[in-house]
């Protein structure tokens, strides 16, 4: 039945169901911060965080499941990924805000560059992922979330 779907009409209908989640994931977070007393900044920066991500982890996965290896696509995959959105936040906060760069904590911002950079030679150095690099990664980010 798909195949019988012209592309364009596919992809309207995906950017439709594209906005329409967004804008919901936006509202429902909004929500679950005022329901639980929390800061909408913390919010922003988990629940938003992780539903931006959600379709390079769907991407991720489906090429992990593939016969072939693709280990190198999905560590390029998390890695830009991030770089995108980081930057897009950045540059969007930077048109709409005056940035103060006078209290920026370069000595932490040395420190998370190293950490990222250290992270990011030991994964382009091992061809596989394994439990124990999950078990970190996850370690990693319940850290960084508390």
């Amino acid at each position: 039945m798909i195949s019988n779907i012209s592309p364009l009409a596919l992809i309207f209908i995906s950017l439709t169901i594209l906005i329409v989640s967004a804008d919901q994931l936006v509202s429902q977070a909004d929500a679950l911060a005022q329901k639980f007393n929390f800061s909408q900044v913390l919010i922003g920066l988990t629940v938003v965080a992780f539903g931006t991500s959600a379709p390079e982890l769907i991407v991720s996965i489906s090429a992990a499941t593939l016969e072939v290896p693709a280990s190198n696509a999905i560590i390029g995959n998390v890695i830009g990924s991030n770089i995108a959105n980081s930057l897009l936040v950045l540059g969007m906060a930077g048109l709409l805000y005056k940035v103060d760069f006078n209290n920026i904590d370069l000595i932490t911002n040395f420190y998370l560059f190293i950490v990222t950079a250290c992270v990011i030679l030991i994964l382009s150095t091992s061809s596989n992922i394994s439990y124990l690099h999950s078990i970190i990664f996850l370690i990693i980010l319940i850290f960084l979330i508390i």
